[in-house]
């Protein structure tokens, strides 16, 4: 017989599997560049209980949207000095992590930052790789991560 630590393990395999095979298949479905890290993503925020995935996905969440918007802004000023990618990547990554120092729970944004500006090839814009990364981030395993919550009742 499975005690109750037996059920919630399984429960959690479940959902972990769940959520990484739903986020590819999506990621997949809708033609993102890279549908591996939508199945990362998912992994990554996957708790044992709801209320913690819940708080990591905000994180995820939050931590990513920050990301982006500063590698966008960074980018915004600094391009059209031709700045190079290394000085925009540690200008962007530097503020996150100051953030993310204070914040640990934003430390997605320092990977979000490398994400978004070496991504990004004309005629590519930068905004648009932003998009892709918060699509790919968090929106596909989001989906994921509630779905298979739901689905197993914990």
């Amino acid at each position: 017989m499975i005690d109750e630590k037996g059920i919630r393990l399984l429960l959690f395999v479940f959902r972990c599997c769940g959520a990484a095979i739903g986020a590819l298949a999506i990621a997949t479905a809708i033609g993102l560049p890279f549908p591996v890290w939508s199945a990362m993503s998912a992994l990554i925020v996957s708790q044992d209980r709801l209320n913690d995935t819940k708080y990591s996905l905000m994180g995820r969440i939050l931590g990513t949207v920050l990301g982006i918007g500063v590698a966008c802004l960074v980018n915004l000023f600094l391009a059209p000095y031709d700045a190079s990618h290394y000085l925009q990547l540690a200008l962007s990554v530097g503020f996150c992590a100051v953030l993310a120092h204070r914040f640990p729970q934003l430390r997605v944004s320092m990977w979000t930052c490398p994400l978004v500006l070496l991504t990004a090839h004309p005629p590519t814009s930068i905004i648009w790789s932003g998009f892709i990364e918060a699509r790919r981030s968090f929106l596909v395993p989001w989906w994921a991560a509630r779905y298979t919550q739901r689905a197993s009742g914990y």
